[in-house]
């Protein structure tokens, strides 16, 4: 019995090339997508940062008083608002970052009511 000469590629081979190609492409692909983070996300991400620095900074340094101000980080501009928020005989102390281009509120923090005495 001739044994004829077979054409085209083994299970091996295919599986072999399959796994090259993955290893080659992952990586790729990870990097693509993490450039193509939507900007609510990184907005957002940003926005959160600055309000708990803010609220780190105020408690830190115990000023509770109302104040607002613009940050730029990159090519964005976020507003950061601090008011202090009084409900019957409560304190609480919150941080509001704003985007500026879109107008809109990205993050809130709040403490923990505290009782006045």
């Amino acid at each position: 019995m001739k044994i004829m000469d077979q054409k085209g590629y083994s299970i091996v081979e295919t599986l072999t090339a399959m796994a090259v190609f993955s290893v080659l492409i992952i990586p790729f692909y990870q990097t693509l997508v993490f450039f193509q983070l939507d900007n609510g996300a990184v907005d957002r991400m940003n926005a959160v940062d600055l309000a708990e620095r803010e609220l780190e900074s105020a408690l830190l340094r115990c000023d509770f008083g109302d104040e607002f101000y613009e940050v730029t980080r990159g090519n964005r501009k976020y507003i950061v608002r601090k008011k202090m928020v009084t409900v019957r005989h409560h304190v609480m102390l919150q941080i509001e970052v704003l985007s500026v281009k879109r107008e809109k509120y990205l993050a809130i923090l709040k403490t923990i009511p505290y009782e006045l005495r």
